[in-house]
């Protein structure tokens, strides 16, 4: 099984900038089941600010639909000062070939 990691940091004083685009940004980019399907989203706090993280376990061959619809996200938060954010793909090593 493959795996979309989609991870955001912002300062804490950005927060409620980034939850009022949260809402547009999800209209405009709604899931697609038959691309992936969301498996978590969580978040916390730290001294720096708030960090989420959204993990979509991908459907085979959509790999470059997940991939867009995550870019397509994340490029909405761009103007926002120190929103940062990082979109990684993961592999299940309990599901690879042994040999």
């Amino acid at each position: 099984m493959v795996y979309l990691f989609l991870k955001m940091w912002y300062p804490s004083h950005k927060a409620e900038e980034v939850s009022a685009l949260g809402d547009k940004v999800m209209k405009e980019n709604p899931p697609n089941p038959e691309v992936s399907e969301l498996v978590v989203f969580a978040g916390n706090t730290s001294k720096e600010g708030y960090n989420s993280i959204a993990i979509s376990k991908i459907k085979e061959g959509k790999m470059p639909q997940a991939m867009e619809r995550a870019y397509k996200i994340v490029q909405n938060y761009a103007g926002i000062e120190g929103y940062e954010y990082s979109v990684e793909i993961w592999l299940d090593v309990l599901e690879l070939p042994q040999d």
